[in-house]
């Protein structure tokens, strides 16, 4: 908590945001141990929502979309939803991978 209140509330939010995240993403059925998750601002209110993004996991890319919710204060996510998708082919990779990172 100390070293998050140091944060700007924008990177705090992305930070509470992206761990959730990632804490259900490996705790998912089946689970999934992302290789790499995108960062994300909190750029206002108390709602970060991401669709159609991506992350790779065992050598794979797959589709991501996420909403989370935390409170006024920035300090915990208060609502979490996600969906992951299939695999994106490999012929994908170039063009929606690549150009996204």
């Amino acid at each position: 908590m100390t070293a998050m209140g140091e944060l700007s509330r924008e990177v705090r939010g992305g930070q509470l945001c992206i761990t959730e995240l990632d804490q259900q993403l490996r705790n998912a059925w089946p689970p999934f141990f992302p290789d790499a998750l995108p960062n994300y601002l909190l750029k206002r209110g108390t709602i970060l929502e991401v669709i159609k993004t991506t992350f790779p996991a065992d050598q794979r890319w797959y589709h991501l979309s996420f909403r989370c919710e935390v409170d006024q204060d920035v300090t915990r996510v208060v609502s979490f939803s996600m969906y992951v998708g299939p695999p994106l082919p490999r012929s994908e990779w170039e063009r929606r991978v690549l150009s996204e990172q």
